[in-house]
């Protein structure tokens, strides 16, 4: 009796729905409602997504279990879910040690250092976007950039007397363009992970969609801070330069590994051994002109820097790296890729994505939920002073936005090439971007906004003939990008904090946040740069 396989039934939508719906609801309580919690006295820890994702494999996990699948199919479901990922595993350890290497050699250290001699008063606003995406591409995180060279950037532009969301949307306009850019970053290497792709294949792609936001974005704050004048009160900048200038030898040999890098990159060598290369330079330069000692260097490369230049700002954005660093995303990425192979082995995964794919052919319908919800928006007041509230006006944006895509898809798509419309890549590009956007407003975290709408809508771009990089980068123009501009989202309820601008107030300025999404909706639907799978 129990060789006979058991009848399977299609998950309907209802079905499918049920533990992403528990995932939201596990996450907002853990994340936003507890946030951190005391576990021992003046001890807090802050909780995470981790946990939230295994109930919500287990949940998902029973659902299969009642659709007909053995728990033999629902346990390979997540072990090949894991193992799609185990090659950006691998490099996200790589990257690890390279961080600590390249901070270790003062590699770092000298690309920031020069970054800030570029300020100027007529171009202020320009040159903090610039500023921090150097910074930002040199170290790989949005947050460390803000936390270190953006307040400092905060105090000078308020001295100038710019309005501080100006500046905000300034340095988080650069800080995301060099975290989504920089292979140093996680969500870097975790798109690609979802989608399938080569990393530096990804980050090749990207370079259509994001170069372009960034030049548009650059002329926009050009434009809004040209004729500025007065005198830079550079202090707090200063002070950065020099604690880099005393912990570290800063000079131009230093840009060689990131140059080598480059070099690997444009001559297509596969990942791991390009960034392996890159480590390996780091810690040679820094035994040899930053006189670590070998010992030290595999120190940093397990444990991290420990930076002491005697400033507490450059030592926060200097102490990361090392293995150790990584273990906290790639705990998540298991734990992301259990979830999400159940749910595709299940068929729940591709129930969703196909229910996305017919709402967007029906913008009508998001127009009356629009209305409504806008509606329901105008009656509330003094949302930014309430988490609740202004989640409702989020959703509304949201919302707002959804609707405006598809509606400049649709007239996109009637002027669209034969080839384009016939493959629809325009329709799955606009579902992607939306469900990304979706995840951030209802999960709260940019990491989910990039796995489950890559593991959703992976089989909708194979079908279509679309190469894997395709969908990594519209991941990272939709799923990283846009969760800075949700306040209650762990990205933007961390800028609020660090950069002291109230929620909404920055967001009009992003405009690398809120051009690029856009820039993606439209490549897809006209087919520009949207790359075909090729067939061995």
């Amino acid at each position: 009796m129990s060789s006979e396989p058991r009848p399977r039934k299609k998950p309907s939508l209802g079905q499918s729905l049920v533990p992403v719906v528990f995932l939201v609801a596990a996450l907002w309580l853990s994340v936003v409602y507890y946030g951190s919690v005391e576990i021992a006295a003046g001890k807090k820890v802050e909780l995470t997504t981790h946990v939230p994702l295994i109930f919500a494999t287990v949940v998902a996990s029973l659902i299969a279990h009642l659709l007909g699948y053995r728990w033999q199919e629902i346990l390979d479901g997540m072990v090949e879910g894991i193992n799609k990922a185990l090659a950006a595993c691998l490099i996200l350890l790589v990257i690890g040690m390279l961080v600590g290497s390249w901070i270790q050699a003062g590699i770092v250290p000298t690309m920031i250092y020069y970054g800030l001699e570029i300020l100027s008063p007529s171009i202020f606003l320009l040159a903090t976007c610039a500023i921090c995406a150097l910074v930002s591409l040199a170290t790989g995180s949005s947050w460390s950039t803000a936390a270190t060279v953006g307040i400092a950037l905060m105090g000078v532009g308020h001295g100038l007397g710019i309005p501080k969301p100006m500046i905000a949307g300034a340095i988080i306009s650069g800080g995301y363009f060099g975290d989504k850019m920089s292979p140093l970053s996680d969500t870097t290497n975790l798109a690609p992970a979802m989608a399938g792709a080569n990393l530096f294949d990804h980050i090749r792609h990207m370079v259509y969609t994001t170069v372009p936001s960034l030049v548009l974005s650059l002329v926009v704050f050009g434009f809004l801070g040209a004729g500025q004048s007065g005198n830079l009160d550079t202090g707090q900048v200063d002070a950065i330069r020099a604690a880099l200038d005393r912990g570290f030898l800063i000079h131009p040999l230093m840009l060689l590994p990131p140059a080598g890098v480059i070099v690997m990159v444009v001559l297509r060598m596969p990942p791991l051994p390009a960034l392996m290369g890159g480590y390996v330079m780091g810690a040679t330069l820094a035994m040899l002109v930053q006189g670590q000692s070998l010992g030290q260097v595999l120190a940093v490369s397990y444990h991290g820097v420990h930076a002491s230049t005697g400033l507490a700002a450059v030592d926060d954005l200097l102490n990361r790296g090392g293995l150790a660093s990584m273990f906290r995303t790639i705990i998540l990425v298991l734990c992301s890729l259990s979830f999400g192979g159940v749910m595709e082995r299940s068929g729940m995964l591709e129930s969703l994505a196909a229910a996305m794919l017919r709402l967007a052919r029906r913008p009508l319908i998001i127009l009356a939920y629009m209305a409504g919800s806008a509606c329901a928006g105008v009656l509330w007041k003094g949302f930014d002073t309430s988490l609740s509230l202004a989640a409702i006006v989020g959703v509304v944006l949201a919302v707002l936005l959804h609707a405006l895509l598809f509606f400049v898809g649709r007239g996109i798509s009637q002027s669209a090439t034969p080839a384009a419309r016939s493959q629809n890549a325009g329709g799955v590009v606009l579902a992607t971007v939306c469900t990304c956007l979706g995840m951030n407003v209802l999960a709260s975290d940019q990491y989910l906004a990039i796995v489950i709408p890559g593991r959703m809508y992976r089989d909708a771009y194979r079908k279509l003939g679309l190469a894997p990089r395709n969908l990594s980068r519209v991941l990272e123009d939709s799923g990283t990008l846009t969760s800075v501009l949700i306040p209650w989202n762990s990205c933007g309820a961390y800028m609020i904090a660090t950069l002291g601008v109230a929620a909404w107030t920055y967001v009009p300025y992003c405009f690398l946040n809120l051009l690029n999404p856009m820039v993606s909706v439209v490549y897809g639907f006209t087919g520009i740069t949207m790359v075909k799978e090729e067939v061995d």
